[in-house]
């Protein structure tokens, strides 16, 4: 079940759905089988001791998008594991982990105690309008990976990384977190393209 202010819930993006701004959804351990739009700044935490893993059915694409539309929101995604692969756990199906749409402008985004793993492009996507634009806009002014790990993320592709960042302008931490068994030849942990400013801080 998925607990939020509003009501007891069977799918994690019905309590989505009927959240207001600042809501903190708990969930309840299990794997569950959705792909989520975040169109709002909440919180999405286990419950405490539980191991909550999010693991779309559908191929490509992302288990998480974030579409939000708020300078003063942060979203904030605590103990939430990103499981890419298909039913015999190897296979990779699904693109991007989480992934923040052109439309987005919030203060923060924050992914806590996870484990992302399993994606065939990346686990992280940031990508702002192209970094020749005169109107490019920060979309998140502080990504932050704290206490996680992002591991077997990439197909072996040069475009491919654990996190990608591309036009991007806003601060970056990571901190307490690791990244391994990057099948990506050609690129590292964290590839920025074209980033107008960014900031590293914490170990990875």
């Amino acid at each position: 079940f998925v607990k939020s202010t509003g009501g007891n819930y069977t799918t994690i993006q019905a309590a989505i759905n009927a959240a207001t701004a600042g809501d903190t959804i708990k969930i309840e351990g299990g794997t569950y089988q959705e792909s989520l739009t975040i169109d709002r700044a909440v919180t999405l935490a286990a419950a405490s001791g539980e191991t909550v893993t999010v693991k779309p059915e559908s191929t490509g694409g992302a288990a998480i998008t974030v579409d939000v539309d708020d300078s003063n929101s942060s979203v904030v995604l605590d103990g939430i594991d990103l499981d890419g692969t298909d039913g015999d756990g190897t296979t990779k199906t699904v693109s991007i982990g989480i992934d923040v749409e052109r439309n987005t402008d919030i203060a923060s985004l924050e992914v806590k105690d996870a484990t992302i793993s399993g994606f065939q492009d990346h686990a992280i996507f940031v990508s702002e309008k192209a970094y020749t634009d005169t109107n490019h806009r920060t979309l998140v002014d502080d990504l932050k990976v704290i206490g996680s790990t992002l591991e077997n993320n990439g197909d072996g592709s040069e475009n491919n990384s654990q996190i990608k960042l591309y036009g991007f302008s806003g601060a970056l931490t990571v901190k307490d977190s690791s990244f391994s068994h990057n099948e990506s030849d050609h690129s590292g942990a964290i590839t920025v393209h074209g980033a107008y400013a960014i900031q590293k801080d914490g170990t990875g």
